[in-house]
Parts: structure tokens; sequence; C-alpha cells
């Protein structure tokens, strides 16, 4: 197998050992000389979509706030004409009992191609280092995206914030608002191996506990009436 070179959040050099048809997965890093892109390549694998959780997962839960899924609306609705979707990453902590608590976010430019996503990984820092200014607490619990469930640009996106954070949690929010409704799920990325062979990412669905109180129910649905009419 060929061995491609990636980046970890520090910038410091790791080495992969991947598979020839490999897609890949480009994290973009400006500087004032000139706009860095560094290449890793993830493997080709199969996306499995699973429902509620099994064995593996069953002990991961979320609690997602609604100023979250205000700001990945908003978010959506202000991003450029020739993006589908946006994502970017969860901020927050893990509760005593394990539930991932996620109570903040930001959106992360990126682009993608048809077998490739290209990431800003020093706006991606730049705005982790703000937040951490103001709320120390808060660390990166996982990423989002619009859209309905999870596609193979997904995985390398994952993969990316799997060397951030230990077992990340992707939340998948659903703008388009079928039947006036927006769903809203949580997964974690489950790694199927037959030996030392690794055949699939598996993202398994996990229980998500979303709750509002009278005043973001009603930010929330003025958000979905402007969704839905664009």
């Amino acid at each position: 197998m060929p061995v491609v070179s990636g980046y970890n959040s520090s910038d410091c050099p790791i080495r992969y050992f991947q598979n020839p048809s490999s897609r890949s997965l480009l994290f973009e890093s400006r500087s004032e000389e000139k706009k860095k892109k560094i290449r890793m390549a993830a493997s080709d694998r199969t996306v499995l979509q699973f429902g509620p959780s099994s064995a593996a997962t069953s002990n991961v839960t979320a609690k997602v706030h609604p100023l979250v899924i205000f700001n990945i609306c908003d978010c959506y609705v202000r991003r450029p004409d020739q993006a589908e979707r946006v994502i970017g990453t969860l901020l927050g902590s893990v509760l005593p009992d394990g539930t991932v608590d996620i109570r903040n976010s930001y959106v992360v430019p990126h682009n993608e191609f048809s077998d490739q996503v290209a990431l800003d990984i020093e706006y991606h820092h730049t705005m982790l280092k703000s937040h951490l200014k103001v709320n120390p607490q808060e660390v990166i619990v996982g990423w989002f995206s619009t859209g309905l469930g999870v596609t193979g640009g997904s995985a390398l996106i994952h993969e990316f914030y799997c060397r951030e954070v230990p077992n990340p949690v992707h939340l998948t929010v659903d703008t388009g608002f079928r039947n006036g409704e927006g769903t809203v799920k949580a997964y974690v990325s489950v790694n199927l191996s037959l030996g030392d062979r690794q055949l699939a990412a598996q993202f398994q669905e996990i229980p998500l506990d979303l709750r509002m109180i009278e005043a973001e129910r009603v930010g929330c649905m003025y958000m979905l009436v402007i969704l839905v009419h664009i």
C-alpha cells in the first residue's frame, strides 16, 4: 500500500497507509506567503448508515441546545451561492453521565468536489482559540453538516475531527424542512474490521435530546419560515 503524508492539529507530519484507489481530503491553511494545501488520502471506504444505537454505541448519547440549531440554520441561509451545504465545529462538554452536551458551534469554510473535500483548518483553529478565550470549558465535541444523512464526503471530514477529539459526534440538520419539519440526528463512527483490515466506516445513530423553551421555539420557527422561502 502507498504511504501518504498528512498533518495533525499541531502541524506535525504523520503518515497514513491507505488503499491505492483512495479518495482524498485537502486541509487548506492560509498564510501571508501562500495558501498551503495539505493533502491526506482517505480510503474509498463504504459508508454505512444505521438506525438507533447498537451495543457498540449504546452508552453514547447527545444533548443539543437550540442555539446550536439556530446558528446552523443561520449559517445555511448565509452560505455562498455555490455551496450545497455548510459544515462546522461543535463545542460543548461531556457530562458526568457520559452525555455529549453540545452548546455552541461555528461554521468552517469548505469546498467539496467529486472525490475531495477541502477544509480551511487555519480558520477552524483561529475560531477555536477565540471561543476558548471566552469559555474554556467548551471544547470540541464533534462537527455538524446540513442535509439529510451522511455521505462519503462526511466520512472524509469525520476523519479530520477524529484527530481533533476522540470519538466526535456528527450532527446533521435537514434544512430542507420537508413537510414543514427539520430532522436533526446525531451519529458516531464505528470502524468495521476483518482482522487487521478495515472494511468500512459505520455511522451509528445515537439518542439525541433536543428541548426548547417557548422563546427558543419562536426563534426556530422564524428561521424555518426563512428557509422554506429561500
